[in-house]
């Protein structure tokens, strides 16, 4: 079973599960759970995506102000695209903290 979330493109970092999260994955008849002793944790991969999403609005920062001071020196277009994205990832980044945030509520809810 192979397992990937995220998208370089967006800033986000490409995890790959198989190896499992924090420390359990699944079996590989798919029945159960193993202990992992490798791979980052669910914490690291969190902050790496939250850093590429700030790197990409720092970017975006600088092309802009670059294209104020020297029109010639950016293409309107690139600065368009690499706005899009990062507003796509902070949008995106922001989805994922709002619907960790509701999961963690819920779990509360249950007890």
């Amino acid at each position: 079973m192979n397992i990937y979330i995220g998208d370089p493109t967006l800033g986000l970092p490409v995890a790959n599960f198989n190896n499992g999260i924090n420390g359990l994955a699944v079996n590989r008849s798919g029945f159960g759970v193993e202990e992992v002793t490798s791979g980052p944790s669910f914490g690291d991969l969190l902050t790496r995506a939250l850093e590429g999403v700030n790197s990409q609005q720092n970017e975006v920062s600088q092309m802009g102000l670059r294209a104020v001071t020297n029109p010639e020196e950016v293409s309107i277009h690139d600065l368009s695209i690499a706005m899009a994205r990062a507003n796509m990832s902070l949008n995106l980044a922001n989805t994922i903290v709002q619907r960790s945030i509701t999961a963690f509520r819920e779990i509360l809810t249950q007890r």
